[in-house]
């Protein structure tokens, strides 16, 4: 009886020995493979991101306005005020002329740039069907202006392909004056008349080395008394002009 328990515990020491034999081989291989296999699933390094170069994005310049040009102009003249008194009374004050109509020029000029800073020259001839007549009774006015040329100096700013600009210096007229009672007194009169003008207007580029352009402006003369020997009045033309021309740049 005690050989038999005595065979059982040493087989039964012999399993255990074995079974721990077992599980610690078991132990240690799985201490070597798990920081193996934790090698092999470590994320692929990344490559590393080169930042695309820096490109200032592009600055605005002005065009290029520099040098002579050459167009033609189309617009009307309208809005002009001419107090007509024949004196002495009577007949005395006979009426306002307003003075309106159609206008067809050329011109050419040459500008100057320094940075968007644009200056210049330009002289124009414009042939006109300005002209007003009024009556009042047997009395009567007329006023003509035609043709006109204007010498001007121009300053602008560039923005972009445009040029917005203002302009002024002298312009000559050309007026047929008439003025009469119906009775006693008939004045007709021809000249020449210095004065100024002034104006605002812009300019855009079209593309091979053409420009449009719109402009408002106005003109006035210098007055002069005129008389028959019996009468006398004094003219004072003036007008304002809304005109659109196109340019050609050489």
């Amino acid at each position: 009886m005690h050989n038999t328990m005595t065979g059982r515990s040493l087989r039964s020491a012999v399993r255990y020995r074995t079974h721990a034999t077992a599980t610690l081989a078991a132990v240690l291989m799985a201490g070597v493979a798990l920081p193996a296999m934790a090698g092999t699933l470590r994320p692929a390094p990344m490559e590393p991101t080169v930042p695309a170069p820096y490109t200032p994005a592009p600055v605005a310049t002005a065009a290029h306005w520099e040098g002579g040009y050459a167009g033609f102009t189309m617009g009307y003249n309208f809005r002009g005020r001419d107090r007509v008194r024949l004196a002495p009374a009577p007949p005395g004050v006979i009426g306002t002329m307003r003075v309106r109509g159609a206008l067809l020029g050329v011109q050419g000029g040459y500008n100057w740039q320094n940075g968007s800073t644009v200056f210049g020259v330009e002289a124009a001839l414009n042939l006109t069907r300005t002209r007003d007549a009024i009556t009042d009774g047997p009395a009567s006015a007329s006023m003509r202006i035609n043709p006109v040329a204007d010498l001007r100096g121009r300053v602008g700013w560039a923005i972009n392909d445009g040029l917005l600009y203002a302009a002024g210096g002298l312009s000559v007229g050309r007026i047929q004056y008439s003025a009469s009672d119906g009775l006693t007194s008939d004045i007709n009169s021809t000249y020449n008349r210095l004065g100024y003008t002034v104006g605002l207007g812009y300019e855009q580029q079209i593309g091979n080395n053409w420009s449009m352009r719109g402009e408002y402006s106005y003109t006035q003369y210098r007055g002069r008394n005129l008389t028959d020997g019996v009468h006398t009045t004094r003219a004072t033309p003036d007008f304002h002009s809304v005109r659109v021309g196109l340019n050609r740049r050489f």
